[in-house]
């Protein structure tokens, strides 16, 4: 099969990582012309001389100012001149066949499953795949995991769709509301169990900074209820689950006064959803609660304090 795909890439001050995001691409085994659209958010690093490097391999265009993730996705669509468009996260990378698996699926809309490496590319033993039902969980969470770097899609369904929301405030959870977006829409997702990327987590992801999460998950529950992508039944779900996740970034960080704030938040909304979900959210509100002590305490969330040895 030939096909003819563009890959766009947003960066910002993702020099040390970009060339193997690109490396990555450019080794795909799929017999496929692919052109590679990066899109540099005013980046005030090596970026550039990274570009430089590959020549002209790769269309490049930098922004003037700041646009974030959302709109730099948008306009590397724009100049792209392929029927299909792909995106890689410029921290992350992809797998050789990742490709040739996702034109091959049947449907037009496909992503994948992901394997977590460190920052120095070394997998951490974490896969997470795609949920089955995904119409069902899009108010709990984005159900594809590390969407924009494992999304292959058509360029015009992409642009009838309106692209990822370009709002300042909700950069960090954009994935999530452009998920709801094609759900509500109709359009089915085939979703490919493999792993054929790798996430890269790091010191600068902005899932590490509890404030951008809170202020970018709160938004999107805002412009999921605001643009109806979810049934209003499900609106007190979404806010009651997103309370959860905000008050578990909290909790990591210490932030006493922000984690209760937040599993109160979760508590308050769950008021009304049905019975079998607010039981989950209150066991959920619990293990949070659980691992902030735990931290205080200066025992591992994960394992329970050990006791005097027993002889």
């Amino acid at each position: 099969m030939r096909a003819s795909v563009s890959v766009v890439i947003a960066t910002r001050n993702r020099a040390q990582y970009l060339a193997q995001a690109i490396d990555s691409i450019r080794a795909q085994s799929v017999c496929s012309e692919i052109e590679i659209v990066v899109v540099d958010d005013c980046s005030d690093d090596e970026t550039e001389d990274v570009i430089r490097k590959f020549g002209n391999s790769l269309r490049y265009m930098r922004t003037r100012r700041q646009v974030e993730r959302g709109k730099a996705r948008n306009l590397g669509v724009e100049l792209a001149t392929t029927p299909i468009v792909a995106f890689l996260d410029s921290d992350d990378r992809w797998m050789q066949n990742k490709l040739e698996r996702q034109l091959n699926a049947a449907g037009a809309i496909s992503t994948t499953a992901i394997t977590l490496i460190d920052h120095k590319g070394a997998t951490l033993g974490l896969t997470l795949r795609p949920q089955s039902d995904p119409e069902l969980r899009i108010a709990r969470c984005n159900p594809f995991p590390a969407l924009p770097s494992t999304l292959v899609m058509p360029r015009q369904l992409f642009l009838e769709l309106g692209g990822f929301p370009e709002t300042r405030e909700v950069q960090g959870s954009e994935d999530w509301v452009f998920a709801a977006r094609i759900l509500k829409m109709g359009h089915a997702v085939f979703a490919i169990g493999e792993t054929l990327v790798e996430y890269r987590v790091h010191a600068t992801n902005s899932s590490r900074n509890a404030n951008h999460v809170e202020r970018s998950m709160w938004e999107a529950v805002r412009l999921l209820e605001r643009e109806a992508l979810i049934h209003p039944t499900d609106v007190s779900l979404a806010k009651a689950y997103t309370s959860l996740t905000i008050a578990n970034h909290y909790g990591r960080d210490g932030n006493w006064l922000k984690t209760v704030e937040w599993l109160r938040s979760a508590r308050r909304h769950s008021a009304g959803v049905h019975v079998r979900e607010n039981h989950l959210i209150a066991v959920r509100s619990a293990l949070v609660l659980g691992k902030f002590v735990a931290r205080r305490m200066g025992v591992s969330p994960n394992e329970p304090k050990k006791g005097p040895r027993q002889t």
